[in-house]
């Protein structure tokens, strides 16, 4: 028993300030990061690892994201969304 196959799923992109994923350095240096979900078919069915951004942002970044909306400026499109795959 086992997993048997591994799909990654682009899920959009964040760009973010370099020193919030690096401990604080990188500061004022804005980066383009990828995300992703994982979707694994396994012997015992289908699992999916991290849903990626939530769609929901795409329309209204800060109702979805709260204050991270201001830090995190995605890139989504309904493409990206997990529900549409």
């Amino acid at each position: 028993m086992g997993a048997r196959e591994m799909y990654i799923l682009p899920g959009g992109f964040i760009n973010i300030d370099h020193s919030l994923l690096m401990g604080g350095v990188g500061m004022g240096k804005v980066i383009r990061a990828p995300v992703f979900s994982v979707l694994v078919i396994h012997d015992e069915g289908p699992v999916l690892i991290d849903t990626g951004l939530n769609p929901e942002g795409r329309l209204d970044p800060d109702n979805a994201w709260g204050p991270r909306a201001k830090l995190i400026k995605p890139e989504v499109n309904a493409e990206d969304d997990i529900r549409a795959r």
